[in-house]
């Protein structure tokens, strides 16, 4: 079973951050520090491929967001 590690900010916002391994904590409070974390419907990690598929059903069930950014270490 994956895992869920996302954390919803602006639901009404178009942009969600995927984080790779960083921690979502790290990347969030960039964000805030840079003001722009109301901009983000939401930021996660992905750990695994088999993250893949619950990133693609989230998605799937968010139409509002179409842009994905993903941004951090990869193992």
């Amino acid at each position: 079973m994956v895992s869920k590690d996302v954390a919803v900010v602006n639901a009404e916002s178009n942009v969600a951050v995927v984080t790779l391994w960083t921690k979502k904590e790290v990347v969030m409070e960039k964000l805030r520090e840079l003001g722009v974390a109301d901009l983000v419907h939401a930021v996660g990690t992905l750990y695994t491929v088999y993250g893949i598929n619950y990133l693609i059903h989230s998605l799937a069930r968010n139409p509002r967001i179409d842009t994905l950014v993903v941004f951090g270490a990869d193992l």
